[in-house]
């Protein structure tokens, strides 16, 4: 199984024809969050990579040991379990507008693509360092695994 990336053209195509098909009626499969606090929660993740809003280290011994080889371990296997805890500075619990995340969302996975060319992203807040092909899987595998909870 060929792992996929955000940051090979033809996966980044494709997650982006994905989010700007989202509509504010598409059905949640699962979860607490609406569409638009979806897309917030994936836009933070994206945000914290590039530097562009910075991020509080939440990592310990345990986060980046353990844990982190149970999320490489996901993207290996193509999938993440539905209702996984998440960091901290990932809740997105207050209410959002569609349109504007929309538009936030696209915006970031634009950014990551471009800037993945480039190198210099920053360390995951709660895994530590990445290479830039593990950002990569681990942003698809994310966009993905929401995209699909709200059946794109």
């Amino acid at each position: 199984m060929t792992i996929k990336t955000l940051f090979t053209a033809s996966d980044y195509e494709s997650i982006l024809n994905r989010v700007e098909s989202l509509q504010p009626d598409s059905p949640r499969q699962w979860g607490k969050m609406d569409i638009a606090q979806m897309m917030a929660h994936c836009s933070v993740p994206l945000e914290q990579a590039t530097g562009r809003t910075p991020f509080k280290d939440e990592s310990n011994f345990l986060s980046r040991t353990l844990i982190r080889w149970v999320v490489f371990n996901s993207i290996k296997k193509g999938r993440f379990g539905r209702n996984a805890p998440t960091a901290k500075s990932f809740y997105i619990t207050d209410e959002r507008q569609f349109a504007f995340e929309k538009e936030r969302l696209l915006s970031n996975i634009k950014d990551i693509y471009e800037k993945s060319h480039k190198g210099g992203l920053m360390p995951h807040p709660a895994f530590g360092e990445f290479t830039t092909e593990q950002w990569g899987q681990l942003m698809h595998l994310h966009l993905d695994h929401h995209l699909t909870q709200f059946s794109c």
